[in-house]
């Protein structure tokens, strides 16, 4: 099982999950919040073009640095282009989101999941660290949580099993980079304490 949430409350010690999450919600950010409307150079570019459609609250703390916000575009655009699915990154996503426990994280990967015709219960599944209906998701999410425990130190033995349940090379190296994405925005989305705009996602 990947580690809880932890508790960061934003005021006091909350320890419901409905009411962190209620408090992520209406809690205010640490960083700056970008209006696109107003944004200048190269953040303004981003947002009437590529993130023209998705001007949520991550890339509004994001876009405080333009470097941070083309550093996220840059390893999320290359790994639109990976030889690993889009449903075995999302797995990966959403099981270290939970570990990392970022309440934002869970619940934006949550909406892409579904996008990605993954299952509730494969979602789920992911977030509990065992996805059961489908083997080669199953052994992603456990390499993927292996990863982060060991800080990477995985065995050959882990490499052999994801090599038998037929992804090659390319494909593990494309883990190690969806992994590290996931740390990137869920650390930001800490230091940020980044106001939830996605639907809450169900408990696990």
């Amino acid at each position: 099982m990947p580690p809880r949430w932890p508790e960061r409350p934003t005021s006091g010690i909350i320890k419901d999950a409905q009411v962190i999450f209620t408090a992520r919600r209406f809690a205010m950010p640490r960083l700056k919040v970008i209006d696109p409307a107003t944004s200048e150079g190269v953040v303004k570019e981003l947002f009437e073009g590529p993130l023209k459609q998705r001007q949520i609250n991550i890339y509004k703390g994001l876009a405080n640095s333009p470097a941070a916000l083309q550093a996220y575009m840059g390893m999320a655009k290359a790994l639109g282009t990976a030889k690993l699915g889009k449903k075995e990154q999302e797995v990966i996503q959403l099981a270290i989101a939970e570990a990392q426990g970022c309440h934002y994280c869970v619940a934006a990967h949550t909406d892409v999941g579904r996008r990605c015709k993954l299952s509730d219960e494969q979602m789920l599944g992911a977030r509990r660290g065992r996805i059961d209906d489908d083997p080669k998701l199953n052994a992603v999410v456990r390499f993927a949580l292996s990863m982060h425990e060991k800080r990477g130190f995985v065995s050959d033995a882990e490499i052999a099993e994801l090599r038998k349940h037929g992804y090659a090379d390319a494909e593990i190296a494309e883990m190690v980079a969806s992994y590290a994405l996931m740390i990137y925005t869920s650390t930001f989305n800490h230091v940020n304490d980044t106001v939830v705009d996605f639907p809450q996602p169900p408990g696990i």
